[in-house]
């Protein structure tokens, strides 16, 4: 069976999408429309050599000074050469050796201003020669757009247009390229964000003070290189668009994970199941009855700060400047992401045992009690006393009359353990715990401060590294 030529294009089709996004398809919809715009740019540039070129003035004018001062120079060394040649003639004539002197240095700056000249006029003819080289490449593109008209291969394509742009480019002369490049500058900022663009930005130039033709190549430069950067940011968009997508899913998933186990730990599970540990937390995971601990919130909270950071870092991280390496497959990805939520989590851990420990406290961090019996009051109820059935008025209307009256008396507060250290005995593990908070305000500022160490890297190693120097101080 014959393969069916419109399958065969749509196959070939989705190869190049995957590839290289649609910069390897045939160009059609609005890009036909902005080729022909750039046409007609193209059109619009008088042409080399006429008497409306720019650059065939500024080149001959520019060969015409660098011919004069070189005329001039070598005039300045018969001079020089003539009266060296008198003063050596009359040495006693101090007149004849000052003379010569002075046309010596007149030498120098003739000499100086030659060789700017000469380097002018170079830089002006290897601009016309690329103004030439970028001429040529159009017309090639655009005989590439003939055979697109006339569906034939070999016709233009989407990436086709970056090289109309680029060569292009290359032809504006003076004033236009100014307002070119003023328009590159903000099509950069919108790309790279205002952040990103502000290195770039250290190195523009002042446009104000850009006025001689020879500052063209200049403006070039910066413009050259301005194109390439968002050049480069539309053709690998799909490369990074896709590579972002697969790292946060992966950091989803990592963050999940971590997620479950730190439920899992921290599950304080209803006494009232039977069976086993693994029958227990079954029948809590159907029943969907989790009773979280105050210490799995925060871990939680620190793990969904880490996670954060780490999806921004990924937003962030293909953006430009790093060219080729932020398309790179490393097997690191994969180590770093699952490692934020849990050293979120880590963060967080000791962030509230120092909130427990009464290292850190204030009107802005939580007051936390970490203990082994349940939070709640201390009071207990040691003694009470029954009144004696009293007749009330309920009695002699007979409703109630055997109700007695109870009275409650000396409450006092229990101690939370013996007054001889060596009496203590606690067999909990870490999560068994009871850690308490005073009010829901102290547990909002737990799980906001838990966020904050998992977001922040540097919190709590900065908290820790301060608190290694007082300790070194006080030894």
């Amino acid at each position: 069976m014959l393969n069916d030529p419109k399958s065969t294009a749509g196959t070939k089709r989705e190869e190049a999408i995957q590839e290289a996004g649609h910069w390897r398809l045939p160009l059609d919809g609005h890009g036909l429309a902005y080729f022909d715009e750039l046409t007609v740019a193209y059109r619009t540039i008088p042409a080399h050599g006429t008497a409306e070129d720019p650059w065939a003035r500024a080149a001959a004018q520019a060969v015409q000074e660098a011919n004069a001062d070189t005329a001039a120079w070598a005039n300045a060394v018969k001079s020089v050469e003539a009266a060296r040649v008198a003063a050596g003639a009359a040495p006693e004539d101090a007149r004849l050796k000052t003379d010569a002197d002075e046309k010596a240095r007149v030498v120098l700056g003739a000499q100086a201003k030659r060789d700017e000249s000469n380097k002018k006029a170079a830089l002006l003819q290897g601009a016309v020669e690329a103004k030439l080289a970028a001429a040529v490449i159009i017309e090639e593109l655009l005989r590439k757009r003939e055979l697109l008209d006339q569906r034939e291969p070999g016709g233009v394509i989407w990436s086709d247009i970056l090289v109309f742009e680029s060569a292009l480019l290359r032809m504006l002369w003076f004033e236009p390229l100014k307002t070119k490049l003023q328009s590159l500058r903000q099509e950069y900022r919108q790309a790279v964000g205002a952040s990103a663009a502000q290195a770039m930005e250290a190195t523009y130039l002042d446009l104000k003070s850009v006025t001689e033709d020879k500052d063209l190549i200049r403006l070039q430069a910066e413009a050259a290189n301005l194109m390439v950067e968002l050049h480069w940011s539309l053709v690998t968009a799909p490369a990074k668009e896709s590579q972002k997508t697969w790292l946060t899913i992966k950091l989803g998933g990592y963050a999940l994970v971590v997620g479950v186990g730190i439920l899992l730990t921290c599950l304080r599970i209803n006494p009232s199941h039977a069976g086993d540990f693994f029958e227990r937390i079954l029948q809590v995971v159907f029943s969907l009855h989790f009773h979280c601990s105050t210490l799995a919130l925060a871990l939680l909270a620190g793990a969904a700060g880490a996670t954060l950071s780490a999806f921004q870092r990924i937003q962030g991280g293909a953006a430009l400047g790093a060219g080729l390496l932020n398309l790179r497959e490393s097997k690191w990805n994969s180590l770093s992401l699952g490692l934020a939520p849990l050293i979120g989590a880590t963060s967080a851990l000791l962030l509230t045992l120092l909130f427990a420990g009464n290292i850190v406290s204030g009107d802005f961090f939580p007051k936390i009690t970490l203990r082994a019996e349940p939070c709640g009051t201390n009071a207990l109820v040691t003694a009470t006393t029954q009144s004696p059935p009293t007749e009330t008025a309920a009695g002699r209307d007979g409703l109630n009359p055997s109700l007695p009256a109870v009275a409650v008396t000396n409450v006092e507060a229990a101690t939370n353990a013996t007054a001889d250290p060596a009496t203590w005995h606690d067999c909990k593990t870490l999560c068994q715990h009871q850690w308490c908070v005073a009010s829901g305000a102290d547990l909002a500022l737990l799980l906001i401060w838990a966020f904050i160490a998992g977001f922040s890297e540097r919190l709590v190693p900065d908290m820790l590294s301060r608190l290694a120097k007082k300790a070194e101080e006080k030894v």
